[in-house]
C-alpha cells in the first residue's frame, strides 16, 4: 500500500512542475485584464482581486508578478540552453596528451580499483590474481550500465577506451594513436588477467545492430526533466550552505596535477 508521504511528495512534485504552467496563467491573466480593461482601469480590477490595496499588497503583487516573469523567460533560457549541451563539444581534450601520461593514468586507475578491494569485505577483499576480482568486475561492469563482463567484447571496451583518453570514437583515430590504444587494451588485459571476447553472448542488440551500452559523458546525450527557477534556486542555496560548512570546518578544495599523479605512481 502506497504511504501518504509518499503521495505527499507526489504532489510536491506536481505542484513544483506546475509553477512555470501557473506562471504563464497568471501573466496571461494579467494581461488580458489590461488589455480588455486598460492599464488604470486593469491595474485597480487586479489590486482589488488580489486584495492588495495595502502598501504591504501591492509590494507582495509586484514581486509575484516579477517572480512569474522571470520562470516564463528561464523556459526559453532552458530549452536554448539545453540543445547547446547536447552538440558535442569537439574542443575537449583529455588531461592526458602523451603516451607516457596515458599510461600512468591507466595504471593508476587500476591501482586505485585494486586498493578498494581492502575496503569492500562484501567482495572478498585482495585482488584475484588469476582474473579480475570481484570488486573489478562490478567496476568494469558499472562502465557499462551494469552489463555483464562476459558479455563486453574486446571491441565494446576499445570504444569505451578510445572515448575515456581520446575523445572520438575508434574509426576517427590516428595509426599512431589507434596502435597506442591497442597497446593500452594489451597491457590491461594482462594486468587484471582476463582477455574480453571477440564476440558477445548477447542475441539481443538494438535496432542499429550496437551492443553494450557504455558511459560516455562528453558523447552520450543528455536526458534531462525541466524544473523550474524555483527548485534550481533552492538547490544552489543548500548547496552554498553545505560548502560553506565544509569550508568552516576546515576544508580546502586542492588541484590534482599531472606531475601529482607521477609522484603518486612512483
Amino acid at each position: 500500500m502506497v504511504s501518504v508521504a509518499f503521495r505527499c511528495w507526489q504532489g510536491v512534485i506536481v505542484g513544483i512542475r506546475a509553477v512555470p504552467i501557473a506562471s504563464f496563467a497568471y501573466l496571461v491573466g494579467l494581461s488580458t485584464t489590461v488589455y480588455l480593461k486598460g492599464v488604470e482601469k486593469g491595474y485597480k480590477a487586479i489590486t482589488a482581486a488580489f486584495r492588495a490595496n495595502s502598501v504591504r499588497g501591492k509590494t507582495a503583487l509586484g514581486l509575484l508578478t516579477a517572480w512569474a516573469t522571470i520562470e516564463c523567460a528561464f523556459v526559453p533560457f532552458y530549452y536554448t540552453k539545453r540543445k547547446q549541451l547536447q552538440r558535442k563539444n569537439d574542443q575537449l581534450k583529455h588531461r592526458c596528451t602523451t603516451p607516457a601520461e596515458r599510461k600512468d593514468m591507466v595504471k593508476l586507475c587500476v591501482q586505485t580499483m585494486r586498493e578498494h578491494d581492502s575496503f569492500a569485505p562484501r567482495y572478498g577483499g585482495g585482488g584475484d590474481t588469476r582474473g579480475p576480482s570481484a570488486r573489478l568486475r562490478d567496476i568494469m561492469e558499472g562502465w557499462f550500465l551494469g552489463t555483464k563482463l562476459e558479455d563486453i567484447t574486446y571491441e565494446d571496451f576499445r570504444k569505451w577506451l578510445a572515448w575515456a583518453f581520446f575523445e572520438v570514437v575508434p574509426q576517427d583515430l590516428s595509426p599512431a594513436d589507434s596502435d597506442e590504444l591497442d597497446q593500452l587494451l594489451e597491457w590491461f588485459q594482462q594486468d587484471i588477467g582476463y582477455t574480453f571476447p571477440k564476440q558477445s553472448r548477447l542475441m539481443v542488440y538494438d535496432k542499429r545492430g550496437r551492443g553494450p551500452k557504455s558511459i560516455r559523458l562528453s558523447a552520450d546525450r543528455i536526458y534531462d526533466t525541466f524544473r523550474p527557477l524555483l527548485y534550481y534556486g533552492a538547490i544552489k542555496t543548500m548547496h552554498t550552505a553545505g560548502m560553506a560548512c565544509i569550508f568552516a570546518m576546515g576544508f580546502r578544495k586542492v588541484q590534482t596535477t599531472l606531475s601529482s599523479l607521477q609522484t603518486t605512481l612512483k
